[in-house]
């Protein structure tokens, strides 16, 4: 575990668990239980930032991925304690910390009703959950949900894809980068907050405006107006 200023001074970004809660289309109370769930509980993921009287609970980017790994598995129909068991399973048999987010370790789903890995330097995917757990997987596997993920040349994701949007032949996309502005949503190409340049619209009345004072492209003005970022995340 690292602190919270640790986790902001080294890049790996920095979420309350109302912005994450956000971020998701999830309850609040719901993501907190995913990690402190309290009543002598398992929680189905281990927080990356160390939780302390003074600062309270936060998250880190990889925090967030799985929290949105979790939030997509189970939209596909995975129960908590499958998703529980596929987490333990992955750290307990391959040693991997982050095991929803790291690329080379993605998680498939296979009808709702078993999660496989295709873990690193293995020539098959294998089984995590339910009968035949630990066998290797010879059919094909295709579904897989952590496509709006980028990783770095060390195979860590670095980088969240949360919308794109193409204005005439340019494309333009909104990044979580824990590299920039602590891993919030931002136009990519720019230093400023999505939320920053949908205010300054607001403020100054127009887009044409705002791209002339912080020196943007109206088209990057135009992309942060033309989504709701904490309701497209998740979808």
């Amino acid at each position: 575990m690292v602190s919270m200023i640790e986790s902001a001074e080294k890049g790996r970004g920095l979420y309350s668990f109302r912005e994450v809660a956000h971020y998701l289309g999830v309850h609040s109370n719901t993501l907190r239980s995913w990690f402190y769930p309290g009543f002598g509980r398992k929680a189905l993921l281990d927080p990356n930032i160390l939780k302390t009287d003074e600062d309270g609970a936060w998250l880190s980017f990889d925090d967030f991925l799985q929290a949105y790994a979790v939030k997509r598995l189970k939209d596909l129909g995975l129960k908590p304690p499958m998703v529980r068991e596929a987490i333990a399973e992955a750290k307990q048999k391959f040693g991997l910390p982050y095991p929803l987010s790291v690329q080379g370790h993605l998680v498939y789903v296979d009808g709702g009703k078993r999660v496989i890995i295709h873990p690193p330097n293995e020539p098959h995917p294998v089984q995590l959950t339910g009968p035949g757990k630990r066998q290797r997987v010879l059919k094909p596997i295709v579904e897989r949900y952590l496509d709006k993920v980028e990783y770095d040349d060390d195979g860590l994701a670095n980088r969240f894809i949360v919308f794109t949007q193409t204005f005439g032949s340019v494309r333009h996309r909104i990044v979580m980068d824990p590299h920039l502005n602590f891993g919030e949503p931002t136009v990519e190409g720019t230093p400023y907050r999505t939320n920053t340049l949908r205010r300054a619209v607001d403020a100054e009345g127009s887009v044409e405006a705002v791209a002339r004072i912080y020196e943007v492209d109206e088209s990057e003005v135009m992309i942060a107006m033309s989504v709701n970022v904490p309701h497209q995340i998740a979808a």
